[in-house]
């Protein structure tokens, strides 16, 4: 998500590779980057195990199988996070993400122990223990009814008591909020803030819209100096573990984000992520070949990049925006090929705006703000 940095493959193309070593590799070229822009924490790897594919997040997967999950995303906390330890890796959506009730990014999820255990859990687990990872992010949904940003079970027993982490707990986008106006267990957004927060959350993420207001949970009793101190203690515990207060600051890079060992890298992930399930004798194609290439995707530039990525998340929102940063597969056949039928079928987007809606739940916002 910096410009000029590495477009690298998504997280789904991480896991068909089956190469630990190749993404513990290509994560530390990451975390190189990182530390080139003065940043010190990357929200990733995302360990939600896949398992209803209309939940519109699984190209951020790592796959299907939690310990494939888990053993992938250990590699890449290691190739990230370095042997110092001075970028932060952050383990998300803790837990049970991609189970949720009609594949909705905020839907409630139903789920027994044991596939919550042995299922879910051990990916983060594993990255834990495995790789020492340096934060995680609680998800936005509710498990049995108790919403995970307010699971002191989940957030300090599990994490804390049992597998010894000594991370930072950092919220998802707005969490703290939703316990207030989508959950409806706290009444405002102050007793929103004191249940993550007693739960065991260190940091509000993107802002402070609820933790500004710990001072009113603290006079009514419901959030303790004792409970601050604490959760300040492990904050300043980290940021001295990482040299910020005696570095605050970076040297501009000198040297491209993007290199030659990046460009190798990307593209060996890209083509290990490939799976070829038959060949009849078709293959390879000869350029005399009739191709025929159907579907609103195949002229799309966007679509050959992660919904994360630079272009995609912050620059190219608009359907008028003309910037050219990749070639479609359209063109790429064309090219390769004499004969190329393209049918563009049905649309799936109709408008490509900023705040376009990407999942249920954000259909309001995107209204208001037409």
């Amino acid at each position: 998500m910096s410009k000029d940095a590495t477009l690298y493959p998504s997280s789904l193309n991480y896991g068909h590779t089956w190469n630990p070593a190749l993404i513990e590799e290509m994560a530390t070229d990451i975390g190189r980057q990182v530390r080139m822009v003065g940043a010190h924490q990357g929200l990733a790897p995302v360990l939600d195990v896949s398992r209803d594919v209309r939940w519109g997040r699984t190209e951020e997967t790592l796959g299907e199988d939690p310990y494939h999950v888990g053993l992938l995303a250990s590699a890449y906390v290691k190739g990230l996070q370095g042997e110092k330890r001075d970028v932060l890796a952050t383990l998300k959506h803790y837990v049970g993400h991609s189970f949720s009730e009609g594949a909705r990014n905020h839907a409630p999820v139903h789920i027994g122990f044991k596939e919550l255990n042995d299922t879910f859990l051990l990916p983060f687990e594993m990255a834990v223990k495995l790789a020492n990872a340096g934060s995680i992010m609680p998800a936005y949904h509710d498990i049995d009814g108790e919403p995970c940003h307010s699971s002191e079970y989940l957030l300090t027993e599990v994490l804390r008591n049992r597998w010894g982490f000594n991370g930072l707990l950092v919220a998802d986008y707005g969490g703290v909020d939703l316990l207030y106006s989508h959950h409806g267990i706290a009444t405002d957004s102050a007793g929103a803030a004191a249940l993550s927060f007693n739960a065991g959350l260190d940091i509000e993420l993107p802002d402070d819209a609820c933790s500004a207001k710990l001072e009113l949970a603290i006079s009514r009793g419901e959030f303790s100096i004792n409970k601050l101190d604490e959760i300040v203690a492990r904050i300043l515990t980290v940021k001295f573990e990482l040299g910020l207060f005696e570095n605050p600051y970076c040297e501009l890079p000198q040297q491209p984000l993007h290199n030659e060992d990046s460009e190798r890298l990307a593209y060996q992930v890209a083509a290990e992520s490939l799976v070829l399930l038959k060949n009849d004798g078709l293959l390879p194609l000869s350029q005399q070949t009739s191709v025929a290439l159907l579907g609103v995707t195949a002229d799309d530039q966007l679509a050959l990049l992660g919904g994360y990525s630079f272009p995609v998340h912050l620059i190219l929102s608009s359907d008028e925006c003309n910037t050219r940063v990749a070639a479609t597969l359209r063109e790429t056949f064309e090219q390769a090929f004499h004969t190329v039928c393209y049918a563009k079928g049905c649309d799936i987007l109709t408008e490509r705006h900023a705040n376009a809606p990407v999942f249920p739940g954000d259909v309001d916002l995107a209204l208001a703000q037409s």
